[in-house]
């Protein structure tokens, strides 16, 4: 390896494990399209956000059927719990200050 070359590698270094997961999961979303191209034609940050929020009506979603006795205790996982109990601290704080 010659000073060229030892010059390039620092300024592109290897992708971190969270870039490489972050690229996998992108490449798994948008199958058939290379990473420059999703990088270049979409805002990821803005994708990450819109999953974020269906997230959030699909807890919202659940809580609702629940209530509505469409579905039982034991047909929400315990990770659906907790995040129903996350979205009551919200509410709570939203409207008590």
């Amino acid at each position: 390896m010659n000073d060229e070359e030892d010059a390039d590698d620092d300024a592109n270094p290897p992708p971190s494990a969270p870039d490489s997961l972050l690229d996998s999961w992108l490449l798994q979303h948008f199958p058939g399209r290379f990473l420059d191209e999703i990088y270049e034609q979409m805002d990821v940050f803005r994708f990450l956000r819109a999953l974020k929020a269906r997230n959030i009506e699909n807890i919202e979603s659940l809580r609702k059927r629940f209530r509505d006795k469409k579905i039982k205790a034991e047909d929400i996982t315990s990770e659906q719990w907790l995040d129903i109990q996350k979205h009551d601290k919200i509410i709570v704080q939203l409207t008590t200050d």
